[in-house]
């Protein structure tokens, strides 16, 4: 993944951190500042999701690594700079959230941080959960269906046979009848 777009990740993380320092400072109550924690929790999942998928390298971006390890690293698409802007960029993050952790629990009292941080995975377990027994519950409806489909078509390929033996055999009834005794 292009450095530049994880760089860009965290410092979305860090604008959202800071928006939410500023609505802080007016905030009656934390649901005031719900949608900027949403945002933050957001933007830095989103971020650490580019830094876990960058760190992951395909097999032919490993096939090019192995190829280029003679080359210089600028050759190999790695540049310090860039490395450096995203190393900063994400401690500056890490920094951002660690002041807004602070700010939080001084406003509102200790534990607050630890708190939302502890309701928001229960709460996206929870989804994670409610997304996977949905996903159970379609895949049983569509298995009953099929099932259902499967038993018609044997029943109703049933009644074909059935249909055409009892033809059968008014047929050769009705040809016994009319042939001289």
């Amino acid at each position: 993944m292009d450095p530049v777009t994880l760089t860009a990740g965290f410092v979305a993380a860090k604008t959202a951190i800071a928006a939410c320092r500023s609505a802080l400072e007016t905030a009656d109550d934390i649901g005031a500042l719900g949608k900027h924690l949403d945002a933050i929790f957001k933007t830095t999942g989103e971020a650490e999701r580019q830094k876990k998928k960058a760190e992951e390298l395909s097999h032919n971006q490993k096939a090019v690594a192995q190829r280029l390890s003679g080359a210089t690293p600028e050759a190999a698409g790695v540049s310090l700079s860039e490395t450096a802007q995203q190393k900063v960029a994400e401690l500056e993050a890490k920094e951002a959230m660690k002041s807004l952790e602070r700010a939080l629990n001084a406003r509102f009292g200790k534990d607050t941080w630890n708190d939302i941080l502890l309701t928001y995975e229960k709460k996206k377990a929870e989804a994670i959960r409610k997304k996977r027994a949905a996903a159970e519950a379609e895949r049983l409806r569509r298995e009953a269906n099929e099932q259902f489909w499967n038993r018609v078509l044997v029943e109703g390929g049933k009644l074909v046979v059935l249909c055409a033996a009892l033809g059968g055999i008014a047929y050769f009834l009705m040809w016994a009848m009319e042939q001289p005794k």
